[in-house]
């Protein structure tokens, strides 16, 4: 069996951008610690950008070998890409 071994040094932020009254979940990542990528979601619906104000809201980001998802109150909200993971023998 072959062996394999991941190397992973990934520093983020997650936060939520307004512009010009629409919503979007960011996603700032860097692989190597030094560049970044910066990537956004779908813009918020109306319905969610109301829920913002009223209480408390579930914002994720998931991050599998370079595919970055983002999910608000557990509805996807699209897709991205910050790379993928480096391998060695």
């Amino acid at each position: 069996m072959a062996k394999l071994n991941l190397y992973v040094h990934l520093f983020f932020v997650i936060f939520l951008f307004s512009s010009c009254s629409k919503y979007y979940i960011y996603f700032r990542g860097s692989l190597n610690g030094t560049s970044y990528t910066e990537i956004k979601s779908s813009v918020l619906t109306a319905v969610e950008q109301a829920a913002l104000t009223t209480g408390f809201n579930h914002v994720a980001v998931t991050w599998n070998l370079g595919s970055v998802k983002y999910y608000f109150n557990g509805v996807s909200k699209g897709t991205g890409s910050i790379g993928t993971v480096r391998t060695a023998n």
